[in-house]
């Protein structure tokens, strides 16, 4: 249902865009360009709009020894399809490795998408995206091995959307020495799989109030142009990100998505004002990028804070029931001494011998 809304939503801001001014481009955009009007064609595709090879970093599996397996998509010229998290505009590309049993998979992960702003909203997308799986071989391994990588993308130009795609292709290994395969060496180029950019580390924390997330990277040099492609719209597409620079690590907050955006939908895991229990995505900067996939930590409220904040208003009520208490005693001696009162006090006394029997 939500997927439905926002496909209606989007076309409803499809024709909202016709009134606009021209589109601009954010702030982070890897692969350069200046909008979508920049490379969109105004025909249609004449071949498949999408294909996919695979190819994996060893000529030969080993048992107990880790190795990657990447599916690279070409999307036709002039069009493009989106990340996992496609932010406000269009369909998440999904990607899949089926192995034989005796294979552990950790995955995937994506390679650095292009941000882009137009008139009808914020788009992480794709013309040459690579996706990376990291395969680990284990004692019940057959000796020949088939890896079946499948991908499926809604492929998009600036003409219109054709409906979701999907292209397969085949991995198929041996066991072996596990030596490395000579051109995985240009897949390290496109992507850093697991987040194990060199020299480079990435703690979160997050406040109590669940309203953003601080991602603090280490890394040899300072980063210069940071932005995080959140994985899954945890992170809201259309805020600012804001770097700086603090003990020689980058420090970037990062605005968590309330959910008052219906094109930018939360996931199960995100709701607003509850913690996050893991921040996914891809963090670029000018001449890198790494994957980040950490478990935030939740800073607790400051006690001495709320202690200080209650502290004057229990003051003011310990003195506002003393003063209460002081006026009443001495308006009641002022009673006693007023000439009207005179004559009662005697009535009073010969009440009480009375009583007593006197």
């Amino acid at each position: 249902m939500m997927r439905g809304m926002k496909a209606v939503l989007t076309l409803m801001a499809l024709f909202g865009a016709l009134l606009m001014p021209a589109p601009a481009q954010m702030p982070f955009s890897p692969a350069g360009g200046s909008g979508f009007a920049a490379s969109m064609p105004n025909v249609a595709p004449d071949a498949q709009p999408l294909t996919v090879t695979a190819g994996a970093s060893v000529q030969h599996f080993e048992k107990g020894k880790p190795f990657f397996v990447a599916l690279h998509g070409q999307v036709q010229e002039g069009w493009h399809a989106y990340f996992a998290n496609p932010a406000t505009v269009g369909e998440a590309m999904t990607a899949t490795l089926t192995a034989p049993q005796g294979f552990e998979v950790e995955g995937p992960f994506w390679s650095v998408p292009v941000c882009e702003e137009s008139t009808i909203g914020v788009a992480y997308i794709y013309t040459q995206p690579v996706v990376v799986w990291k395969v680990t071989p284990t004692e019940t391994v057959p000796a020949q091995a088939a890896f079946n990588l499948s991908a499926t993308a809604q492929i998009c130009s600036e003409e219109g959307c054709l409906p979701p795609t999907t292209a397969t292709a085949t991995v198929e290994l041996s066991e072996g020495e596990a030596t490395p395969a000579p051109e995985w060496q240009e897949e390290q180029t496109k992507v850093v799989p697991l987040g194990d950019a060199p020299g480079v580390t990435c703690t979160a924390t997050q406040p109590a109030d669940a309203k953003s997330v601080t991602l603090t990277v280490t890394s040899p040099a300072p980063l210069q142009g940071v932005y995080f492609f959140s994985a899954d719209n945890s992170i809201t597409p259309t805020a600012a990100q804001t770097a700086t620079q603090q003990d020689g690590k980058t420090v970037l907050v990062l605005p968590r998505n309330d959910g008052t955006n219906p094109l930018a939908p939360l996931p199960d895991t995100a709701a607003p004002g509850v913690p996050l229990k893991e921040l996914r995505g891809v963090l670029a900067w000018q001449g890198g990028f790494c994957s980040v996939q950490v478990a935030p930590t939740t800073e607790a409220a400051a006690p001495a804070a709320e202690a200080q904040a209650e502290t004057p208003a229990a003051q003011t009520s310990s003195a506002g029931l003393l003063t209460v208490c002081l006026s009443l005693f001495v308006g009641g001696l002022i009673l006693n001494l007023m000439p009207c009162v005179f004559p009662v006090i005697g009535l009073k006394v010969m009440s009480f011998v009375h009583m007593g029997g006197g």
